[in-house]
């Protein structure tokens, strides 16, 4: 019901169900430790975006989205056994 009350529904980072079924994805997401992503949610992908971080940080930090556990367990699989999945 109080999705009613508060105008999330229809905006960008909101919505109707938030939080994550596994421990701890919320605030893993959050902090900015999920490889497409920087803090709060912002795209690796996005220039201005990234030389924020750049600013802060004083690192240069890869333009490239990084692999996820599924991703990169893929990648790490010869050809033939990915077949099979």
């Amino acid at each position: 019901m109080r999705w009613r009350l508060l105008p999330a529904v229809g905006r960008e980072g909101t919505g109707l169900h938030p939080l994550r079924g596994q421990n701890n994805v919320q605030g893993a997401s959050d902090a900015g430790l999920i490889p497409m992503f920087f803090p709060d949610y912002k795209s690796v992908e996005n220039p201005d975006i990234r030389q924020g971080y750049v600013d802060l940080w004083g690192r240069t930090l890869d333009p490239k989205r990084g692999l996820t556990v599924v991703g990169s367990w893929m990648q790490s699989m010869p050809t033939r056994s990915r077949a099979c999945m």
